[in-house]
């Protein structure tokens, strides 16, 4: 084996004083570094862990044992529930084990469970082809609606007044011209003739 100088940039010392028992100008090589203060190991790009692939990160247990984790850019992950934000892809909300709760697209957002509004909400263009598996709309303050297009059979239900504006703002399909409007008494409404203009009919007298 051969036999290399000792070099020491401030000598060694034993026991408790100097504070600073090695101090080298080159490389030190140790099995087992331990230090209770600060160890200060100046810019990162003094300081190399070998091991990992690239882009990884350096966690801990808590215990003060390292290594290495793959931390995806694209995913916020907590339990159960992540969002993830795709580069020129969707948006997607899960929770609690159920996947894509809120997938938002180019074209706007889907909600595959219950859309609960405690406030205000107006919709500029509202088209309800299917509004979730029970058709109905349930709104418990204010509802502002520009165009509301229902291409199913949706029931819309009022507890309170319902303004519709003017009469010219009301269209309903069906009917010939003269035609009225009229009811059942349950609610129900079917267009009939008008009959003589100049009758008043009740029941069979007129």
């Amino acid at each position: 084996m051969a036999l290399k100088p000792l070099n020491s940039a401030a000598g060694f010392s034993v026991g408790e004083t100097p504070s600073t028992v090695i101090s080298g100008n080159g490389d030190i090589s140790a099995n087992n570094f331990s230090t209770t203060g600060v160890a200060n190991l100046n810019a990162i790009g003094n300081v190399r862990i070998s091991g990992g692939t690239n882009g990884q990160i350096i966690q801990t247990d808590g215990a003060g044992n390292l290594s290495f984790a793959t931390l995806s850019p694209t995913s916020l992950t907590n339990g159960n529930s992540n969002v993830q934000v795709l580069a020129n892809a969707n948006i997607t909300f899960s929770s609690t084990g159920n996947a894509n709760i809120v997938v938002i697209t180019g074209t706007g957002a889907n909600v595959n469970g219950y859309l609960t509004v405690n406030g205000n909400a107006q919709f500029n263009n509202a088209n309800l082809g299917n509004l979730a598996t029970a058709n109905y709309i349930n709104v418990s303050s204010n509802l502002t609606v520009t165009n509301l297009v229902a291409n199913t059979n949706v029931n819309f239900t009022s507890a309170g007044n319902v303004s519709l504006g003017a009469v010219g703002n009301v269209k309903i399909t069906g009917g010939t011209g003269g035609y009225v409007l009229t009811t059942d008494g349950s609610g129900n409404l079917s267009w009939s003739a008008t009959g003589s203009p100049t009758i008043i009919q009740n029941g069979n007298s007129n």
